[in-house]
Parts: structure tokens; sequence; C-alpha cells
């Protein structure tokens, strides 16, 4: 496995440039394959995705996580119904993460009510994707923020008036450039990153779902036939959500990078446009 230490931003630019256009790989399906979800919470029913219901959590994941959520909003891919360009690539993002076997909805049942339709209310969805080490695959030293901020300045290069796809593309990069290079230093085999995209609807957004989701995944982890193979990640895009994950899981969660939102460079018509959620404090990878 190779390392790359960019000597300056300079440097980093160029090597992220030369990958440009590069979308990460497919989720390795065959980890959870064959994996039966784990019991949940009385009242909420996970549901694997699948073609069928494909449709539903994309029309959900519309409604609250790009159009709410703090990196969409920035990007502003809440404008998608305004533009094609970005709802094709919230399709793509989606259809990409749905492929994983391990991508789940999660469904309100009322335990007050017999009634089979009560089953029909989302509560919320974990989207996840999983990778596997790749021993050819060259790692590219640097902080998150580092890359952020070269791949927005070739973002703006490229296309000055809408640059903000091209740096999600450059986002995903990073987490499977930070997969493979935590993979190496810890000796595991796979990576999953349970909480890739995450959402909750307003409802049950006090319930505690998205911590308990996060326990549920270290459930679904212990019922692989090596776990001991496989490091579960988790990026948080809010404040105090690092902090309530280290309360769950205590001294067995690590952060392996974070940034500040305020030190996004990305500007579209002059504007920063991170400025907008400078408030929600930043990005934290944690690792379990």
């Amino acid at each position: 496995m190779n390392f790359i230490q960019p000597n300056s931003f300079q440097s980093l630019r160029k090597i992220l440039r030369s990958r440009l256009g590069n979308f990460v790989p497919d989720s390795n399906r065959e980890l959870f394959r064959n994996v039966k979800l784990p019991r949940f919470r009385e009242d909420i029913i996970p549901k694997k995705i699948t073609d069928q219901n494909f449709s539903e959590m994309k029309a959900f994941m519309l409604k609250h996580f790009y159009h709410q959520g703090p990196i969409p909003v920035a990007l502003r891919m809440n404008n998608f119904h305004k533009n094609p360009e970005i709802l094709n690539f919230i399709d793509k993002e989606l259809r990409w993460y749905s492929n994983s076997d391990i991508s789940l909805l999660y469904r309100h049942r009322d335990l007050n009510s017999l009634e089979d339709e009560t089953l029909n209310q989302m509560a919320g969805a974990t989207l996840a994707v999983t990778w596997k080490r790749d021993e050819n695959y060259e790692i590219i030293d640097t902080t998150a923020i580092d890359w952020h901020n070269a791949a927005a300045s070739i973002a703006q290069e490229i296309n000055p008036l809408n640059p903000t796809l091209i740096w999600r593309d450059f986002q995903y990069q990073h987490l499977y450039n930070l997969s493979q290079r935590e993979m190496v230093l810890r000796y595991k085999q796979y990576v999953v990153w349970f909480l890739g995209l995450g959402c909750v609807e307003p409802r049950f957004r006090n319930t505690g779902l998205m911590l308990d989701a996060a326990r549920f995944g270290t459930d679904f982890l212990t019922q692989l036939s090596e776990p001991h193979s496989v490091l579960m990640g988790i990026q948080t895009n809010l404040p105090g959500v690092a902090d309530a994950l280290k309360k769950v899981f205590g001294d067995r969660i690590y952060t392996v990078d974070e940034l500040s939102y305020k030190d996004e460079l990305l500007t579209m018509n002059g504007e920063r446009l991170f400025e907008i959620i400078d408030k929600y404090g930043g990005i934290t990878f944690t690792i379990h």
C-alpha cells in the first residue's frame, strides 16, 4: 500500500486534479449479503432498501435530508426541483448507497394499534456503504479540510458558475481515501460507513432514533463471520452528535479527523457557500 505525501497545497491540488471524475467504487455487497437484520426497537421496524422501496426512500430523503441537511443546503442541493443536473446527481448518489445491502429505512409502528397500515409511516433512513481494502490504491496523506479546499479550488476553476457537484464528488473520494488509510493503519479488511447519510422525520428527532441506529449498526457487525476485520465509520455533521456517540460507545469510538465549516472555502458567485452553516460547527469523522 503506497502513501502519497503532498509537500504543498498546490501539490495536493495537482494530485486531486488527476483524479477528477473518479467517483468512488460501488459498495462491496458480499459482506452483508446473507446477514439478517437483528432486533430493533418495538416501535420501529428496520427494512433493507431495495428496488421496491427505493422511490419511497428517495422521496423521503429529498423532503428531509436534501432540503434540510447542513451540507446539502450549503451546496444548494435543496434547489433540486429547479435543476435537473442536481436531481440526477442525487439519484446517482442514492442508488449508489442503496446497493450496499446495509442501507435501511425505518418504519414506525403504533404500539397502541393493531392496524397494519401503522407501518406505512417512515420514521427515518440510514444509508451506508461498505468498502474493501484495496492494496493497489495510493493513499493521499492529508487532512479533510485541505482535501476539501483543494477540491474547491479545482471545482471553481472548472465550473465557476456551479462548482458544487464537482466538490461533492471529491467529498466522496476523500471518504474513500480516509477509509483506505484507516484500514491500513488498523489492519482491517473492510470499512462500513453506517451513517453515510442519515435522516429522521421531524416527529422522531427527539426519540434517540439515530443513536439507536448507531447501536443497531454494531449489532449488525457482530453477525459477520469475521467481525474483527471490519471498522465502522460514522460521519457527523451537526453539533453534539459526536459527543452523544462517545457517551453511547465510550472509548470504543475515536475521532480520526475533524474540520470546521468556517474553514471551508468553496465559493460560488463570490459567496462562500458554507457560511450559511458555520453555526453548526463542522464535520467529525469517527471510527468504531
